[in-house]
C-alpha cells in the first residue's frame, strides 16, 4: 500500500480500516481505497502492553520509539465500521472529520405494496402487499434474491448496498 511520494505542505487524508474476521487492514488516500489489503495476523490488540501510537513506529518495546517527520491533525477512532461511503464522504466534505457520519442509504422501491423508502445496508425492512379487489397475491417480482419469502405477500426485504425494486403481482 504504496501513496506515492508525499508534497511538502499539502493536507492528505489518510484512513486504514480493520476487519479481525479476516486479519486483513485496507488504507484510503483523500478518500479513494487502495486495491487491495494487506494482512495483520499477528498484529495481536490494539491495547497490547505497549499502547497505540500514531505517527511512530514501536520496535523491541516502548523504550524504543521512533517518531515520524510528519505532521497528524484531527486524528480519530469510531467505534463502528466505517463503509468506503463513510470515508469518501468524510473526504467530500471539506470540513475536516464530521464524526457524525451518516451512514449511506439505498432506495427501496414496492410497487402494489407497501414498505418503501431509504434504508441503510443490512436493514431488515418489511413489505406489504397491497389488497386490491378481485384480485389474489401471486409473488414478488424484481430483486427478489434479498426477499425472505417471494411467495408471501407479507414478508421481508434485507437491504443490500445497492437500490431494490419489487413489485407485487396477482391474478385474476
Amino acid at each position: 500500500m504504496d501513496i506515492g511520494t508525499p508534497v511538502v505542505n499539502t493536507w492528505y487524508m489518510l484512513t486504514l480500516t480493520v476487519d479481525r474476521s479476516t486479519d486483513t487492514i485496507k488504507m484510503y488516500h483523500n478518500g479513494g481505497a487502495f486495491s487491495g489489503s494487506a494482512s495483520i495476523s499477528g498484529f495481536g490488540s490494539l491495547d497490547g502492553p505497549f499502547g497505540t501510537y500514531f505517527g511512530a513506529v514501536v520496535s523491541g518495546g516502548s523504550s524504543n520509539i521512533v517518531t515520524s517527520f510528519m505532521t497528524m491533525d484531527e486524528i480519530s477512532i469510531w467505534n463502528k465500521a466505517l463503509t468506503t461511503d463513510d470515508i469518501t464522504a468524510l473526504y467530500n466534505s471539506g470540513s475536516g472529520l464530521a464524526l457524525s457520519v451518516s451512514p449511506a442509504t439505498y432506495t427501496l422501491t414496492v410497487t402494489s405494496g407497501t414498505g418503501g423508502g431509504s434504508y441503510t445496508n443490512g436493514h431488515v425492512q418489511a413489505i406489504v402487499a397491497s389488497n386490491l379487489f378481485a384480485k389474489t397475491f401471486v409473488a414478488w417480482t424484481g430483486n427478489t434474491q434479498y426477499v425472505a419469502s417471494a411467495s408471501s405477500a407479507s414478508t421481508t426485504v434485507t437491504m443490500p448496498a445497492q437500490a431494490v425494486s419489487l413489485t407485487a403481482t396477482y391474478v385474476d
